[in-house]
């Protein structure tokens, strides 16, 4: 890593913890970023200089000056937008300890295809950029399990559920098409004695569209006020990607039904 990227680490990192901590020592700088104790105590410096605006140094440790705003990447939408990433260095991109701010990931689906080796196939497909054949199996009501072949973009999670982003080669134009990890029963590498004619590749990231809602009637006027903050709700709709709209409507309306879709999957459930 060169001096620069260590510096600017050093920087997000400090910043973070300065605003969320309260003050970084030289220890933290040394476990988050791995670095010795002189370098650890060179890039306080350079970052106590760099933003001496919003930082001061104060008993060999970096504090927030009085009164000021944290940046944006100390900022409370900012942390849980990282809590929701996840990953690994929780102390150098949170800016916490985990002993300072436990965290439980609670999660009762299981992604993972019924057979093992077909994530496998997928993942190989996408890296090589070659076609599969799958055998899926939808959610609309007697749905079959039917052969696709798709040239598969990447992978995209949507709250607990995986999904494999692929250009449907069956279809006129080669829409992209989601396709739930758990619901492909089979994947091999499709045998394609040509290119499909006037095939390109899309690129897989997404439009967003405006979607109209309605909120629920029984709802007291402040309970409207909260849902419409999770929910991003503003003039009466949310912005959002174009493959998130059936997972909204699933999660969040009976709407999911409408679209054919057998939903919920559960009649009733109770504790036993």
């Amino acid at each position: 890593m060169n001096k620069s990227n260590t510096l600017d680490k050093a920087t997000d990192f400090i910043l973070k913890r300065a605003f969320r901590a309260g003050r970084v020592s030289r220890n933290d700088v040394m476990q988050a970023l791995g670095v010795s104790t002189a370098t650890a105590t060179r890039l306080m410096a350079e970052v106590v200089s760099k933003k001496g605006d919003i930082l001061q140094k104060v008993r060999q440790k970096i504090v927030p000056r009085l009164l000021v705003k944290a940046p944006a990447c100390a900022s409370e939408d900012s942390l849980l937008q990282t809590l929701n990433e996840g990953g690994h260095d929780f102390l150098l991109r949170v800016g916490l300890y985990e002993n300072e701010l436990p965290i439980t990931y609670v999660s009762w689906t299981n992604s993972a295809p019924k057979n093992s080796g077909i994530l496998g196939t997928i993942i190989e497909a996408i890296r090589t950029d070659t076609y599969l054949r799958i055998v899926y199996v939808g959610m609309r009501e007697k749905e079959e399990p039917a052969s696709r072949v798709i040239a598969p973009l990447g992978l995209e999670r949507m709250n607990d559920q995986w999904r494999v982003v692929a250009q449907d080669l069956d279809k006129d134009g080669y829409p992209i098409r989601i396709f739930v990890l758990s619901r492909i029963l089979d994947a091999e590498k499709a045998a394609l004695k040509r290119r499909p004619p006037g095939f390109m590749h899309q690129h897989h990231s997404d439009a967003f569209v405006s979607l109209a809602v309605t909120l629920n009637s029984k709802l007291s006027p402040l309970q409207k006020e909260i849902v419409s903050g999770e929910l991003n709700i503003r003039e009466g709709a949310v912005s959002l990607t174009r493959r998130g709209v059936f997972e909204f409507k699933r999660r969040f309306s009976n709407a999911a039904a409408s679209l054919g879709a057998i939903w919920p999957p559960l009649d009733d459930c109770h504790e036993r």
